[in-house]
């Protein structure tokens, strides 16, 4: 399962590092990593295996919304990944 937590050094008001830990999914930021990564169970996330074309291509139907960018493998693979998320919901 891919780190859905960053880490990020930053400066406190006093211009000391402290180390701080980003949610992925929201950015929420915590001072607790264990804090950080139940706030992403909490989203419920999925790792979904799919190409950078691929990526690409879905993010340019978001936008242009045209069926044409849609592969029949990027949509086999969601569709894969949809009935195994609702079936172990």
């Amino acid at each position: 399962m891919p780190s859905w937590v960053i880490t990020i050094l930053q400066k406190n008001s006093n211009g000391e590092e402290e180390t701080k830990y980003k949610c992925i999914y929201c950015d929420k930021l915590f001072s607790d990593e264990l804090k950080a990564q139940s706030c992403v169970k909490n989203h419920d996330l999925i790792y979904l295996p799919i190409s950078k074309n691929d990526l690409n291509r879905l993010n340019q139907f978001f936008f242009l919304g045209d069926n044409k960018l849609l592969t029949e493998s990027l949509i086999r693979i969601v569709q894969k990944y949809a009935k195994q998320a609702v079936r172990s919901s």
